[in-house]
């Protein structure tokens, strides 16, 4: 019995380790200039979107690789998103700021690159 129990304990184990994903956390930012058309919240998603876009370019830029985002793979990894932090945000009549911390699954940034 002592033996049984051992092995699952090893198996369950071996198991969580294995299924235990890596998370990258990766800082962006974006300066947003308000359009006519758009309500507020409509920019301040837009404008969280791409400082999003901004935190994986940096990512990409520091690895030193010559990748450039293409639109298909942007949208494959923001599904993936496991956490979004503002960080700082500020606003005036013409333009938005955001500042955030994102935490990204590691696999989904290597599977969605073409």
């Amino acid at each position: 019995m002592k033996k049984i129990l051992i092995i699952i304990c090893f198996l369950f184990l071996a198991y969580s380790q294995n299924n235990r994903q890596e998370t990258a956390t990766l800082i962006g930012e974006f300066n947003y200039e308000f359009n006519e058309m758009e309500t507020t919240e409509e920019a301040k998603i837009n404008c969280q979107r791409r400082a999003i876009i901004n935190a994986l370019e940096n990512h990409f830029l520091s690895l030193k690789t010559q990748h450039i985002l293409k639109p298909l793979e942007i949208d494959c990894i923001l599904p993936n998103l496991i956490n979004i932090n503002i960080i700082e945000q500020t606003s005036s009549n013409i333009s938005l700021f955001i500042k955030v911390q994102v935490t990204f699954v590691s696999e989904s940034l290597r599977e969605c690159l073409i």
